[in-house]
């Protein structure tokens, strides 16, 4: 996969779900709509270009959203890193791996029930 000039917009884009309706495009939109007034259309080819100009003013109010500025505005909402100053988590004294649940039998001793399931071969310890 190759990155394009909009893909950074793809990790980020809870701000612009978030924020879309507070930004206040879509009221300014409506007024120029309303000043400029609605356009008659008269064909297939007019109904699509209409259409067609919606694509660079969704990407321009996405690239708003998701630029670095309007994160940093926002971020302390969104991504918090306060309540971990307030609460701060215990670290784990010492943290399980896979390798701390294999059980090596001892010498002389019965295989684990899952080896003897397996056609008696133990796991494998490394």
């Amino acid at each position: 996969r190759e990155e394009t000039p909009i893909t950074y917009m793809g990790a980020h884009t809870l701000y612009s779900y978030i924020f879309h309706m507070l930004v206040g495009f879509h009221a300014q939109r409506a007024a120029l709509l309303e000043w400029l007034g609605m356009p008659v259309i008269r064909g297939r080819i007019w109904h699509i270009l209409i259409l067609l100009l919606h694509v660079p003013y969704c990407l321009l109010v996405l690239g708003i959203l998701t630029s670095s500025y309007w994160r940093a505005i926002w971020s302390w909402a969104i991504s918090p890193q306060w309540p971990a100053v307030l609460f701060p988590q215990k670290p784990d004294p010492k943290p399980s791996t896979a390798l701390d649940k294999v059980v090596e039998p001892a010498a002389g001793e019965a295989l684990p029930d899952a080896a003897e399931k397996s056609g008696g071969i133990p796991p494998i310890a490394q």
